[in-house]
């Protein structure tokens, strides 16, 4: 069960990035820079996923929080690519964290998502590099290496998924690391 489930969760990830190889390939018109440059937005949006995810009071600061960082999000999509920019970045967050919100309990672990963010984070830069783009993200559309960056980077999303990382027990491994009884809450171990 827990398998099928880490795939479904990686068949977006390897949807997007097989969509870049045809592209790579010169099946598809050119698209991966763009969606690059927006995945970029994606991954710096994560404010507004932590806000998303620990629950927006009725007319609270985090609600005025939220919907500030949305119209900037959502305008910075815009920029990238008009209407079509926003729909991405909506589709493209739906990827990234699409796993994160098919757990049970997935609002009240915030540290997964903290490592999905971290993961995603760190395999955008190692594979931008590695994919010789430019460290202008504004001419991403430009670039002739974006699909070859957009295949390698959603498809190690979905080899993310798949190892099933995103979904271990942070609270315990984090208790164990730290010396920490993983039964007792941090806090309560009234050990000598």
């Amino acid at each position: 069960m827990e398998r099928a489930r880490n795939f479904s969760q990686a068949a977006a990830d390897f949807f997007i990035g097989a969509l870049c190889l045809f592209e790579l390939y010169g099946r598809l018109p050119a698209f991966s820079g763009v969606l690059m440059e927006i995945q970029f937005i994606v991954i710096h949006s994560f404010p507004f996923m932590v806000i998303l995810v620990s629950g927006i009071e009725r007319g609270g600061p985090k609600k005025a929080v939220f919907w500030g960082l949305f119209f900037i999000y959502a305008l910075f999509a815009w920029q990238s690519d008009g209407a079509a920019g926003i729909a991405q970045f909506a589709a493209l967050t739906f990827a990234t964290y699409y796993g994160a919100s098919l757990r049970d309990g997935w609002k009240e672990q915030k540290f997964p998502l903290v490592v999905r963010w971290a993961g995603s984070l760190l395999a955008f830069m190692v594979l931008a590099k590695a994919a010789g783009m430019s460290t202008d993200v504004n001419y991403w559309s430009e670039e002739a290496r974006a699909p070859l960056f957009g295949a390698l980077y959603f498809a190690a999303l979905g080899c993310l998924e798949l190892s099933g990382v995103y979904n271990r027990d942070w609270a315990a491994i984090l208790n164990k690391l730290t010396g920490q009884n993983p039964s007792v809450p941090p806090g309560k171990d009234k050990r000598p």
